[in-house]
């Protein structure tokens, strides 16, 4: 189970801060399939990236089953959440079978 509380992620830039997630909320129960969508720069990777651990969000919560992930004083690296991201792209090879990328 994922509950994700106002977690906001801001990326300097030299023109203007760009603001990756505003305050986002998601909860995804024990059993569920839940699909992340929306147009490029929304924030979906962004999210994705905070809830593995490979980004840190600069306000927010997020439980991983009872366990506080990130917030206040907390931080669980990434290699102790038992959680893992595939790209969507980039990282696969499109000559070969689902089951050769795997591989």
């Amino acid at each position: 189970m994922f509950r994700v509380r106002g977690v906001t992620r801001v990326f300097p830039s030299r023109l203007a801060p760009v603001h990756a997630l505003r305050g986002g909320d998601l909860d995804v129960r024990r059993g569920e399939l839940t699909a992340v969508f929306g147009a490029s720069g929304c924030g979906k990777t962004t999210l994705l990236r905070a809830l593995a651990g490979f980004d840190r969000p600069d306000a927010g919560t997020i439980h991983l089953g009872d366990t506080l992930v990130v917030g206040p004083g907390a931080f669980v690296r990434p290699e102790n959440r038992n959680v893992g991201i595939v790209a969507q792209e980039g990282a696969l090879f499109p000559h070969l079978s689902v089951a050769q990328n795997v591989a």
